[in-house]
């Protein structure tokens, strides 16, 4: 196999810039329903299905100048092994159409894999996932949707093992696996109309989550019944959360296991099993379950009542739990993780409603170093209002003195006093904010807040959460940044303003720094390791203080005039950087070497 591939920094076609704008866009707003964090960035991957006229073999877009196109050099090689080594390469098809579609599909399907081991191995670098759709043909050539997601972030989302059934078949381990694939299948269907594209991806979200949804439950069948067949349990779960039994809403459980599951212990077994589509059957059956008793079932039919018992090996990805928790409302879990949550047959992604680690770790970086008990009482104090079923919101300031004093005309000024979990059900369940120090002392009560208008906030949202954004922004106008305000919404979903980024290691921007300037003194620059480097601190310029701004600001001006000539101005310039005066200590994990 020659190894002369064309490389270079262009587009397939003219409107691929705005196409990839309008996805990564979509993409950006649909990810953000798991975490703020990820960080995903999206784009376009062409190989040339031209085999007689190849003036470029491979077209990576400029805005992906992290990846080095030089790590794709030998993609042709790889490929080749790959298609030699298919399950399906060996099999011959009697029709030549199909024995042509056969062909190229194992060409395209071995470009894919190329491309994801060449990516994953850059992955080990950068702290970058990728995921790689299947292409869709423009201008004879294969373009593949590439997206890449902030690797930490990536593993905080409860996700299985396994991806395939059968050695081969391809099963979702996640919601969020599930709904990239779908927005990968929607990406693709846009570009079949390559000219038009940009203006569809984003009115699919909805579309998104429901495919998305779908996906995963038809893999949680899969897994318990190890048969490919679709069992259309989300609907079938839709409906039975929609059904009542004499006026009273369904509520209770469901173990999704095999008929004789090791780790299944039966109260009573049906002598004739409930088919699963017999749902308002199933939804009399629901009745009979309890804080202590289930529902057994294995997808397609109900066996009886019972439990689990002995220890379950969760690596075995063969028994999951149905929590039907209201009227149309019902989540997935395994393992006491949770995996789905729908409502009114709107997949989405049951978020940890509030983390007590970064909870606690945002409030060392807003109010510096606080007492352990401190922590713990301002927890205890946010998790029981947490219980108020209208919702509340509750407002921590190092000036809440001034504060309740600024607001008496539109508060219940209170003479300040510590409160406990008790008092905070009370104090909660009238309207407005609850505002109070660091220590836990109340000032005032039913507060009315202010503020400024804001681009930062979200129309989707509702009144509480944007006068809140707005009450923040204004205080941090004013250099108030001694402020943490906890929504909770009627709907359950809790936000902590401001949501802060994580700790990082000190270390790491000590040494990405002396590697900059280690390649002042190389002869020749090394375009690969300039890159990652450029993508480190583009990636984390948040953390960067003053000095570190100016090293690297001096340091990169020297690299590009040394190896100006060298690159024939073709290295792609960092902007300068400049320190966030948010940024402090604080942000630095204890095993960072600050100095």
């Amino acid at each position: 196999m020659k190894n002369n591939i064309e490389l270079c920094n262009l587009y397939v076609w003219g409107y691929q810039p705005h196409t990839q704008i309008s996805f990564n866009m979509a993409a950006e707003h649909i990810l953000s329903e798991f975490s703020s964090n990820l960080d995903p960035f999206l784009f376009l991957f062409g190989i040339s299905d031209n085999e007689t006229d190849k003036k470029y073999q491979i077209c990576l877009p400029p805005e992906a100048n992290y990846i080095n196109l030089q790590d794709f050099s030998e993609l042709d090689i790889l490929a080749e092994q790959y298609r030699k080594n298919a399950p399906d390469s060996e099999i011959l098809n009697s029709h030549p159409i199909a024995e042509e579609n056969n062909k190229r599909r194992i060409k395209v399907n071995a470009y894919r894999k190329s491309i994801q081991t060449i990516l994953e191995k850059k992955g080990l670098y950068d702290d970058k996932s990728y995921f790689i759709s299947f292409p869709t043909t423009i201008n004879n050539f294969h373009v593949f949707t590439i997206l890449s997601i902030n690797k930490p972030m990536l593993q905080n989302i409860y996700s299985l093992k396994k991806d395939k059934i059968h050695g081969r078949y391809t099963i979702f381990n996640s919601l969020f696996s599930a709904v990239i694939d779908s927005l990968f299948v929607e990406c693709n269907n846009a570009l079949k109309d390559p000219e038009n594209a940009f203006t569809v991806i984003g009115n699919y979200e909805n579309q998104i989550f429901k495919n998305a949804g779908i996906k995963l439950m038809n893999s949680i069948s899969a897994r318990v019944t190890n048969n490919l067949v679709p069992k259309g349990l989300l609907q079938s779960c839709n409906e039975i959360a929609a059904l009542k039994y004499e006026g009273a809403k369904g509520i209770g459980n469901m173990i999704l296991a095999s008929k004789n599951h090791e780790n299944i212990k039966y109260l009573l077994k049906l002598s004739e099993p409930i088919n699963f589509k017999e749902h308002r059957k199933v939804r009399k059956f629901l009745e009979l379950s309890s804080n202590n008793f289930d529902i057994i079932s294995d997808t397609e039919r109900i066996y009886g009542l019972g439990t689990t018992k002995g220890t379950y090996n969760p690596m075995k990805e063969n028994l999951f739990y149905i929590k039907f928790l209201d009227h149309h409302k019902w989540e997935l879990y395994h393992n006491d993780f949770p995996m789905l949550r729908v409502c009114y047959s709107k997949s989405s992604y049951p978020k940890e409603k509030i983390n007590k680690i970064k909870f606690t770790s945002d409030l060392d970086k807003i109010f510096g170093n606080i007492r352990n008990e401190l922590k713990e009482e301002l927890w205890d104090i946010i998790i029981t209002a947490t219980e108020q079923k209208h919702g509340t919101m509750i407002v921590i300031s190092k000036e809440a003195t001034e504060e309740a004093e600024r607001l008496s005309g539109q508060c219940f000024k209170i003479v300040p006093q510590k409160i406990d979990n008790t008092l905070i059900k009370q104090i909660t369940s009238i309207d407005g904010a609850v505002l109070i120090d660091e220590n836990t002392t109340c000032h005032a009560i039913g507060v009315i807040l202010d503020g400024i208008a804001t681009s930062k906030g979200n129309s989707a949202r509702g009144a509480r959460y944007n006068s809140a954004i707005r009450y923040y922004e204004a205080n941090k106008k004013k250099g108030n940044h001694s402020l943490m305000i906890v929504v909770i919404s009627e709907d359950g979903m809790i936000d902590i303003i401001p949501d802060l980024l994580p700790k990082i290691k000190h270390s790491t921007i000590l040494k990405n720094i002396e590697i900059l300037k280690k390649l002042i003194t190389e002869k020749s620059l090394d375009t690969k390791e300039y890159n990652k480097i450029k993508s480190f601190f583009h990636e984390n310029r948040f953390y960067l203080n003053e000095s570190e701004c100016n090293l690297i600001n001096d340091y990169k001006k020297r690299i590009n005039e040394k190896f100006k000539k060298e690159t024939k101005g073709a290295i792609l310039n960092l902007n300068d950087f400049f320190p966030s005066p948010e940024m402090n200590d604080s942000y630095y994990e204890e095993n960072g070497t600050k100095k």
